[in-house]
């Protein structure tokens, strides 16, 4: 399916004077992505199956107990049923075949608020406190927890793309000549293939969402104060290793301006382990 679109997409090129090798260097430097788009109201815009959820009780093992953070029980927003998302080699991330993501956040505890964490010394920490996403294998035996919940609305699963993505602001010298059409190429793909579709989507890989700080700086900026070292040197690693997981708006009315953004070192998504996903909130605005 995706092989078939890109070839779609390649072909409308031709009148927009773009090669298809240019394009192909283009596609080196961006990501494509899974999305799970909530959508107000009418019929849905994407075929398939159920692939997720917003807002509901969460399912979890019956020796799991719900999250707790520093005000009580976690928010639980939503959840992905891997067994259910497209496919394709393209993709950034090749996640679990089967098994649930399971996203819990409480956005008033995370650093968003960061009058709440003068003097804390160690915000970072505890926002992991705070947010929690969770991953239970394919197989596990689930239930359906009592608690607080939010409306449920059932989504479905596409896959679009991000162009390329600069932290420093501006693209490199060699990919400039090797794209020289790239921001003609980010317009007409952003047409092509729709984006980030509204503030409470489930984004699984792609580039961060970055309206203002950057995660990987904040997590440069912690292991500095854990280890020492040049920070520099701590944001590039933390560039090349760090990935977003998973990336959500919040189901709840008042904090519709904000982001959960669970990020996960690329070789641990490679090696199907899960427990070491950290949070980085944010603002929309």
């Amino acid at each position: 399916m995706l092989n078939s679109r890109i070839e779609e997409f390649r072909a409308s090129l031709a009148v927009h004077d773009i090669t298809g090798q240019e394009l192909d260097n283009w596609l080196e430097y961006a990501r494509f992505y899974v999305v799970l788009p909530v959508v107000p109201e009418g019929p849905p815009p994407i075929d398939g199956p159920v692939a997720g959820r917003k807002g509901g009780l969460p399912l979890l093992p019956p020796d799991m107990p719900w999250p707790v953070g520093p005000s009580g029980p976690l928010p639980f927003h939503g959840l992905v049923d891997c067994a259910a998302l497209p496919r394709s080699e393209h993709l950034d991330l090749q996640l679990p075949a089967d098994g649930y993501f399971l996203f819990f956040v409480n956005f008033d505890d995370t650093m968003i608020n960061f009058e709440d964490y003068e003097g804390t010394g160690d915000g970072f920490g505890r926002e992991q406190e705070a947010a929690r996403l969770i991953y239970v294998p394919g197989g596990t035996p689930v239930e359906e927890r009592d608690g607080e919940a939010f409306p449920i609305v059932e989504l479905r699963a596409t896959i679009s793309i991000d162009p390329p993505s600069w932290s420093s602001g501006e693209p490199s010298a060699e990919f400039a000549e090797r794209v020289p059409n790239h921001e003609k190429l980010e317009r007409l793909a952003g047409e092509f293939w729709r984006g980030w579709y509204g503030d409470r989507d489930i984004r699984l890989g792609g580039f961060t969402l970055t309206p203002q700080t950057e995660p990987t700086d904040v997590i440069a900026e912690h292991q500095q104060q854990v280890t020492g070292g040049d920070l520099d040197e701590l944001r590039q690693q933390a560039e090349r290793e760090w990935v977003p997981l998973a990336q959500l708006g919040s189901e709840e009315p008042v904090e519709s301006a904000t982001l959960a953004r669970f990020m996960v070192k690329r070789a641990a998504v490679a090696a199907g382990d899960f427990s070491e996903v950290v949070s980085v909130a944010e603002f929309m605005e």
